[in-house]
């Protein structure tokens, strides 16, 4: 009985982190559209730097080109995005892994038509354990492993899935840094909480890959 209990309330602190950090706005300003002029030879501008969520518009005022960003060009690009060749065209895509995203037009790559977006995860940041001042992971998206740093004791890490169910517990590694394998986890969005000693807990968003 007192398992079953305990499994229960487990369940519903899962379901209130994930309404949590859905309902409480992470960034003020929301989700951003982010505009690109596409004339000859040039994409204006040719370096961006977005968070997840956000879109890219790209606006073709001049000429005949495109957008490709596909994987099959740019194997690294975390995911593939794109369009046709043509003209007088507009193209939108939302960003919803962090990385660096290449992209040119077809037509004139040769010619320096290159492009370059730089996704940040805003509740992390930019994939870096040494930018946040309490904790950190890394990498997000993740793939076969996941590193949490902290800066103090680490007094316990839980991880829970899309529906609220706990998937993973760590009591007590009395470690600053703990490294954590994700081979058994499906791919998918997932919310890691971590309880650092006289710091407080915190909770960030997880991409498994």
């Amino acid at each position: 009985m007192m398992t079953n209990i305990s499994t229960m309330w487990d369940r519903i602190t899962g379901l209130l982190i994930i309404i949590l950090m859905f309902v409480i706005p992470i960034r003020s300003e929301g989700q951003t559209s982010h505009a690109v002029g596409v004339t000859n030879f040039v994409f204006s501008p040719d370096t961006l730097e977005i968070h997840i969520g956000d879109t890219v518009v790209w606006t073709n005022t001049e000429g005949t080109h495109n957008v490709n960003g596909t994987q099959t060009e740019y194997p690294d690009n975390p995911e593939s995005f794109g369009n046709e060749l043509g003209t007088g065209w507009v193209f939108s895509h939302v960003f919803s892994l962090t990385g660096v995203y290449n992209y040119h037009c077809d037509n004139h790559k040769g010619s320096g038509m290159i492009g370059t977006i730089t996704v940040v995860d805003e509740v992390t940041g930019w994939n870096s354990i040494e930018r946040d001042p309490l904790w950190s992971m890394y990498p997000n998206p993740a793939n076969d492993k996941l590193l949490v740093a902290a800066n103090g004791t680490i007094h316990s890490i839980m991880i829970y899935n899309a529906t609220g169910a706990k998937v993973f517990e760590y009591d007590n590694p009395g470690v600053e840094r703990c490294e954590i394998s994700l081979d058994e986890f499906s791919s998918g969005l997932y919310f890691v909480k971590v309880n650092i000693d006289h710091e407080g807990t915190q909770i960030r968003r997880l991409v498994k890959r």
